[in-house]
């Protein structure tokens, strides 16, 4: 079936220049403009479309508006804010209902490249659930301590920014969103950032406020059980991420790999907050009946969704542009068996450090995998690596 994409904007000379852009995107993409968000919304009501590049300052409704209504109406349609506003903190906001931000005036060349590779991400998705589930969410969930601890913080103008790097990889929406923005077509430089540090360095405050006050807490979060499901995926999750990131040093992996590595950690499980967002009520009652049980939950959100949090993750990191090496990884962190490893990566440092944690029995461990590297004589002080004590030092020395 040809990708349909629909461009709006108010501007005639625009929607000329959209209407220019098939022989970019290729013959399987079919070009549809819209003036104005009404038009839009009726063309959706006859057929959605895959992918929706949106003005943002429109007359009658603007592009936020337009995007967060399609958001509930068709939420596996992937978003593009395009503005003439070039200023971080507008792009800030936009990303909290799109997928991308671009300036005008933009080269027809990358505006295309990202509207190929958002429609490549939705090919990932396992069925049209799984997009649905993923394009529902505004924003991933925020943790309340750490969105109280982060908007005190930075009301200090002076505060150190490796202080404010600290809290936000605290949490994993704020980590999430940061390193979405920074690596967003606005901002992101010739390679991608991978830290929270780098990433914070180049956004500045203003931006790291206007995603602060974006991403709204969960109330549920505060006032019902479900808390529980998202601090004990973070709780995993950066204790998971210190411990891959310290085996990748003892191998000696170049330290962009190590950052890698550790972002890798942080949001492997991503999947499970989504599930836990968008579908609350049920998920809630699978998380808890399988939460000692990886094995079982895995095959039980497959069963009941369609795929499993691997893929919904793989899928959402995929939307926001992280790294494709992040996203494949968090895909297979669950079937290593099913990947072709020849050296010691990222990947293989996750699962050594999930399989090795206390209270696991080994039982998961791919020897076959391990034997096939000539590392078995390395699983002694793997197991040391991921023991030690201190699991909660400051994450803003590891990354």
């Amino acid at each position: 079936m040809p990708k349909r994409i629909l461009f709006v904007d108010d501007e005639p000379s625009i929607r000329g220049i959209y209407e220019m852009l098939p022989p970019f995107l290729g013959d399987d993409y079919l070009v549809t403009t819209a003036p104005g968000g009404e038009e839009a919304l009726a063309l959706f009501a006859q057929e959605p479309f895959d992918l929706v590049v949106s003005d943002l300052t429109m007359p009658k409704m603007t592009g936020i508006q337009l995007l967060t209504e399609i958001s509930k109406t068709s939420p596996g349609t992937a978003r593009i804010v395009v503005s003439g506003f070039a200023d971080e903190v507008t792009a800030a906001k936009c990303l909290m209902v799109a997928h991308r931000y671009f300036t005008k005036p933009f080269n027809p060349t990358s505006l295309s490249e990202v509207i190929v590779s958002l429609c490549d991400a939705r090919t990932f998705a396992a069925n049209d659930r799984i997009r649905d589930y993923v394009g529902r969410i505004d924003s991933i969930p925020t943790l309340s301590k750490t969105y109280l601890e982060l908007t005190k913080a930075l009301r200090s103008h002076t505060l150190p920014l490796r202080d404010v790097s600290a809290i936000i990889e605290q949490d994993l929406a704020l980590t999430a969103k940061v390193l979405q923005t920074v690596n967003s077509v606005r901002f992101a430089p010739a390679r991608r950032i991978q830290s929270v540090f780098d990433a914070v360095q180049m956004i500045g405050f203003e931006v790291v406020r206007a995603l602060v006050l974006g991403i709204q807490v969960f109330e549920f979060c505060h006032k019902t059980a479900r808390t529980e499901l998202f601090q004990t995926v973070w709780s995993h999750s950066l204790r998971t991420a210190v411990r891959a990131k310290r085996l990748a040093a003892y191998e000696d992996l170049p330290y962009e790999v190590q950052d890698e590595t550790f972002l890798l950690g942080l949001l492997h499980d991503i999947g499970k907050v989504v599930f836990g967002a968008s579908c609350p009520e049920e998920y809630q009652k699978l998380w808890v009946h399988h939460r000692d049980n990886s094995a079982g939950l895995v095959d039980a959100e497959s069963r009941i969704f369609g795929a499993d949090h691997a893929h919904v993750g793989a899928f959402l990191l995929r939307l926001w542009g992280l790294p494709e090496e992040v996203a494949q990884a968090v895909q297979m962190h669950h079937s290593i068996g099913a990947v072709e490893v020849t050296t010691f990566t990222p990947l293989v440092a996750l699962h050594i450090a999930q399989e090795l944690a206390p209270g696991r029995q080994m039982a998961n461990l791919s020897m076959d995998l391990i034997n096939n590297l000539g590392l078995e004589s390395h699983i002694a002080t793997w197991d040391q690596i991921v023991h030690k004590d201190s699991d909660y030092v400051s994450t803003s020395s590891m990354a």
